[in-house]
């Protein structure tokens, strides 16, 4: 039976345009990978970042995926990181030192309620990098790049979960984030996707604490007329492509919007 695809799609006035993505399916798997610590600084806090160290990608890949996990591991942690921002706030206006004034939608009350949505949250387990989810991610981020489209359907009229499958099994559940326009900081662009400024559902936000996500894969694509392009993939468990099947465990709940 086909299950209705929701879709996401919204632009921010400020810094980034997003996009998200999400599918439900029947399976789920954990994976583990090795990481590389780096040390951190937010306001008087010290944090240890544990930075996936894979050749397929890049430190500033590698830092997005390791700034996830702050959030998910350590969501109070990451509300004292979005704490130290109001200071640059002026009504709908952030002014970062050194910077061009950045008008956003919502103003502070967005940063606001991102906090009290990360004091609230349940820890969840870090999200596991994978070669085959970062070549899907790789695929659309160029796509978007050499036509100039947005949104999830890629020119061949794939959608993210097609994607995914030509490197592997997706398991559980499966999602996609895309960042426009990703000239920020790693730290900024998964405070931006927390935040979700302007978007009614929160829905980038959502896929990033999507309890049932264990698995995923990034990839910055080239400068276009979109700007620098980030795509992000999210799956419930992943096997690559000649990895052995996969075995099904217990179905997790696929949030849905």
């Amino acid at each position: 039976m086909k299950r209705r695809i929701p879709l996401f799609a919204a632009i921010l006035s400020h810094a980034f345009l997003v996009a998200a993505f999400i599918v439900p399916n029947n399976y789920c798997v954990l994976a583990q990978q090795v990481g590389v610590n780096g040390n951190s600084q937010i306001g008087g806090i010290s944090i240890n970042l544990n930075i996936p160290k894979v050749e397929y990608l890049s430190p500033l890949e590698g830092e997005m995926i390791a700034e996830m996990n702050l959030a998910r591991t350590q969501p109070q942690v990451y509300a004292a990181l979005l704490e130290e921002t109001k200071k640059y706030y002026t009504g709908n206006q952030l002014r970062y030192p050194g910077r061009a004034v950045e008008t956003t939608v919502e103003g502070w009350a967005a940063v606001d309620e991102a906090i009290r949505f990360l004091r609230a949250a349940t820890p969840l387990p870090a999200l596991e990098v994978y070669k085959g989810m970062t070549l899907a991610a790789k695929d659309q981020a160029k796509d978007l790049g050499t036509t100039g489209n947005t949104g999830h359907k890629g020119s061949d009229g794939s959608t993210p979960n097609v994607r995914v499958s030509r490197y592997g099994d997706w398991l559980s559940s499966i999602g996609e984030n895309i960042v426009y326009q990703a000239t920020t900081t790693a730290r900024e662009s998964v405070m931006g996707l927390i935040v979700d400024d302007g978007i009614a559902g929160r829905g980038h936000r959502k896929n990033i604490f999507d309890s049932t996500y264990r698995a995923a894969g990034i990839a910055l694509g080239d400068r276009s007329t979109l700007g620098r392009l980030c795509v992000i993939t999210f799956a419930g468990g992943f096997t690559e492509k000649g990895a052995g099947a996969a075995t099904q465990t217990g179905r997790p709940a696929a949030r849905k919007y």
